[in-house]
């Protein structure tokens, strides 16, 4: 049986590095601080990523 795909940690941590690669972050937070989120968000998606594969036992599906 296939995984949903977005319960994929793998997948989440790709969407969250990508976004902090593409410099999304809240929107409330000072210009001093906003590279520093940048840099953790892409940290952070990374890792999960790398964990999420390591730890993955079944194949991703659409859910269809």
């Amino acid at each position: 049986m296939e995984k949903y795909f977005l319960k994929s940690k793998t997948i989440i941590g790709a969407l969250i590095a990508l976004l902090g690669g593409l410099g999304v972050t809240l929107p409330f937070t000072p210009e001093e601080v906003q590279p520093v989120l940048e840099s953790l968000q892409v940290i952070v998606g990374f890792a999960l990523t790398v964990y999420g594969r390591a730890k993955a036992t079944k194949p991703l599906g659409l859910g269809l």
